[in-house]
C-alpha cells in the first residue's frame, strides 16, 4: 500500500544497435519512457485497419465463443474479418426489418389475415380503415357509409369502410394497412429468425480465431509502440539516448540487461525540478480500492496511496445507505451467481463486489433490518442489534462523527508526509480545529457526559486557528521584510477561510444518515402496505401482498444500491479528496509489449 519510489534512468548507446535494445527493454517492461520529439500519433500500426479492429470486438463481444485454433495454416484474417464484418452488417439489417415486422404484425392483428382483391372483381371498390374511439362511434354511424366494425378492445374500434374514394369528414383520419398480409407478414418474420439464427451460429464459428486475431493484433500494437519510441527518442546519428523512470527495485535487473549490450546506464533519484510518475504497489486484496482511487485521480508521487483507506470507507459508506442485511444477502446471491463472469471482467471489481456484500449484510445485521422487518429483542437476530437507523439523534450523531474523523485521517497524512517541521503545522492545526469544534458541539448536544465545560474544545480551536493563519503560507519567514509579514497574514487569512468549507463538507457526511433512514422506511412502509392488503382485499389480498413486496423491495434495493454507489464514492472523491490529495500526479506507464489487443 505504498507508491514505489523511482529513479530517473539515462541510457545510451550506438545508433547501430539501438532497434535491438528498444526491443529488449521493451521485453523487459520496465521503463516509463521520457519522450521529447512531437511525432503525429497514428490510432492503428501500418496494415491494421479499423475493419479489422471492429471484426475482433464484434467476434470478442459474442456471448458464445468455440475452442481456439491455432492452426495459422487454415487462418485467412483477410477472409474472417470480411466475412465477421458481413454477418455484423446483415444482422444489424435483418434486426431492424425484425422490429418492423413485428410492429406491422402487431398492427395488423385486429383487422385479421386477409388479401385485398384486383379492383376489376371489386368494380373499382376500394377498403378503407378506421380505429375509432368508441365515443366517436356515433359519429360513423350516422354517416351513410357501407362500413363494418370487425374488433374491438377496451378503447377502439376497427372499422372498414368500402368505397371507390375515400369517405370525407371522417371522425379519425384512415389507417394505412400496407399491402402484405397477415400470414404473409407472419412469414417473413419467421424467415428473419431463422436467418438471425444461422447467422448467429456463423458468428460463433468464427471465434474459434480469435486467438490468432489477438496475436495479430497485439504485433502490431507492439511494432506501432516500438516505431514511435525510435521516433520519439534522441539519436544523432551516431548515439542514442534512453531517458525515463524505473522503480527502484528494478535497477538491478536493468543494469544486468545494460552491461549485458554494453550500454552505459546512468540512475539517479528524481530532480527536484521533475515529477516522476506514479506507480501503486497494493496486495490483490487491495487492489480494487487501488481501481476506485484511479477511477478519479493518480495520486502525486510525493503524497501517499489512499486506495485502503477509500476501499474501507466505501464499503462503511454503501452499507451505511443500504442499511438492510437482507439487502446484503440478495446482493451475496447476485454475487455468487454471477462471479464467475465478474473475475472475467475484472478481478478487482469482483473482490470489490465481495467486500461490499460482506460489510452490508454485516452492518445489516448491527442495524437489526432484514428487509425492513426489525426482529424482536428478545431474539438472536434482535440480541445482535447496536444500531437503530430510527434513532435520528445517535444516526446522525454518528455520520457527523464518521465525517469529521474521515477528514481528520486526511489532515494526519499531510501531517506525516510533510517534510519540514513548519510544514507539519498546516494540517496539525486544521486537527486541531477539527477535534475542538466536534467537542464543543458534543458539549452543546449533551452528547458527552460529564462536566458541560467548552474550555478544552475552545482551547484546541483557538490554537488550531493559529496554527493556520501563522504557518499556512509559503513565504520567507525568517528575515522577512514587512511585504513579506503581511503576505503571510493574507496567505494565513485565505487558508482559514477553509473553515466554512471544513464544516460544510462534514455536515455533507449526514447524507449517509439521511439515505440510510430513507432505504429503512421505504423497506417498513412497503411491509405495512402488503400487510394491509393482506387484511383488507379479500380473496387476492395475498396475491396483490406479494405484488406490492416484490415491486416495493425492488424498487428500493435499486434506489439503496445507486445511492451507495454514487454517495458513498462522492464523499471520498469529493470531501476526502480535497483535504487528503494536494496533487494530482499521472500514471506510471511501462514501454512493454502488449499480450492482448
Amino acid at each position: 500500500m505504498a507508491i514505489l519510489p523511482m529513479a530517473r534512468l539515462t541510457i545510451y548507446g550506438m545508433t547501430g544497435q539501438k532497434l535491438e535494445i528498444l526491443e529488449g527493454l521493451q521485453s523487459l517492461g520496465m521503463i516509463h519512457l521520457i519522450t521529447y520529439q512531437d511525432v503525429e500519433k497514428a490510432a492503428f500500426a501500418p496494415g491494421i485497419s479499423a475493419e479489422t479492429h471492429a471484426a475482433f470486438r464484434y467476434l470478442e463481444n459474442c456471448p458464445e465463443k468455440r475452442r481456439q485454433s491455432y492452426d495459422p495454416k487454415k487462418f485467412t484474417p483477410r477472409q474472417v474479418e470480411e466475412e465477421a464484418l458481413g454477418i455484423k452488417r446483415r444482422n444489424r439489417e435483418l434486426e431492424d426489418e425484425r422490429d418492423h415486422l413485428t410492429l406491422h404484425i402487431k398492427a395488423l392483428e385486429p383487422w385479421g389475415d386477409f388479401d385485398f382483391p384486383p379492383l376489376e372483381e371489386t368494380d373499382g371498390y376500394r377498403f378503407w380503415f378506421y380505429i375509432v374511439p368508441h365515443y366517436r362511434m356515433p359519429d360513423m354511424n350516422a354517416a351513410d357509409l357501407a362500413a363494418e366494425c370487425v374488433c374491438r378492445d377496451n378503447r377502439f374500434s376497427y372499422v372498414v369502410v368500402i368505397s371507390r374514394e375515400e369517405p370525407q369528414d371522417m371522425p379519425v383520419p384512415r389507417t394505412h394497412t400496407g399491402d402484405l398480409s397477415l400470414s404473409r407478414l407472419q412469414e417473413r418474420l419467421e424467415s428473419v429468425e431463422v436467418e438471425l439464427d444461422e447467422l448467429h451460429w456463423r458468428r460463433v464459428g468464427l471465434t474459434r480465431w480469435l486467438g490468432q486475431f489477438s496475436r495479430i493484433l497485439a504485433d502490431a500494437d507492439n511494432r506501432k509502440n516500438l516505431d514511435r519510441a525510435e521516433q520519439e527518442i534522441y539519436d544523432d546519428g551516431e548515439l542514442f539516448v534512453v531517458e525515463g523512470w524505473a522503480p527502484e527495485a528494478s535497477l538491478a535487473e536493468l543494469r544486468n540487461f545494460t552491461d549485458a549490450n554494453g550500454l552505459l546506464l546512468e540512475a539517479v533519484p528524481p530532480p527536484e525540478e521533475e515529477e516522476p510518475p506514479t506507480l501503486l504497489d497494493n496486495p490483490p486484496q487491495i487492489r480494487s480500492g487501488e481501481k476506485l482511487v484511479t477511477f478519479y485521480t493518480t495520486p502525486g508521487y510525493g503524497v501517499w496511496d489512499p486506495s485502503l483507506v477509500v476501499l474501507f470507507s466505501f464499503v462503511v459508506f454503501f452499507a451505511m445507505i443500504v442499511s438492510d442485511a437482507g439487502y446484503g444477502l440478495l446482493l451475496g446471491l447476485f454475487w455468487l451467481i454471477f462471479r464467475h463472469k465478474l473475475k472475467c471482467a475484472s478481478a478487482e471489481i469482483c473482490t470489490l463486489f465481495g467486500f461490499l456484500v460482506a460489510g452490508t449484510t454485516a452492518y445489516g445485521v448491527l442495524a437489526g433490518n432484514y428487509f425492513g422487518y426489525t426482529p424482536p429483542a428478545d431474539s438472536l437476530p434482535g440480541s445482535l442489534k447496536l444500531f437503530d437507523p430510527n434513532d435520528q439523534a445517535r444516526m446522525m450523531t454518528l455520520s457527523i462523527l464518521i465525517g469529521a474523523v474521515h477528514l481528520l485521517l486526511a489532515h494526519a497524512v499531510n501531517f506525516f508526509n510533510a517534510g519540514r517541521f513548519d510544514l507539519k503545522l498546516p494540517p496539525l492545526g486544521w486537527i486541531a480545529i477539527i477535534c475542538g469544534s466536534v467537542y464543543i458541539w458534543f458539549v452543546q448536544a449533551e452528547v458527552l457526559e460529564g462536566p458541560k465545560s467548552w474550555t478544552p474544545g475552545g482551547i484546541l480551536l483557538v490554537g488550531g486557528v493559529m496554527l493556520v493563519l501563522f504557518f499556512s503560507s509559503k513565504r520567507p519567514w525568517r528575515q522577512a521584510g514587512w511585504k513579506d509579514r503581511l503576505g503571510r497574514m493574507l496567505d494565513g487569512l485565505l487558508a482559514l477561510s477553509g473553515f466554512s468549507r471544513a464544516f460544510g463538507d462534514i455536515l455533507s457526511y449526514l447524507r449517509i444518515f439521511a439515505l440510510g433512514l430513507a432505504s429503512a422506511r421505504l423497506a417498513a412502509t412497503f411491509n405495512e402496505m402488503a400487510s394491509g392488503a393482506t387484511e383488507q382485499i379479500a380473496g387476492m389480498g395475498t396475491l396483490a401482498a406479494i405484488l406490492i413486496l416484490a415491486f416495493g423491495h425492488g424498487l428500493n434495493f435499486l434506489l439503496a444500491l445507486m445511492s451507495g454507489v454514487v454517495h458513498g464514492l462522492r464523499l471520498n472523491y469529493i470531501e476526502f479528496f480535497n483535504w487528503g490529495m494536494a496533487e494530482e500526479g499521472y500514471p506510471f506507464r511501462p514501454f512493454r509489449k502488449n499480450l492482448n489487443p
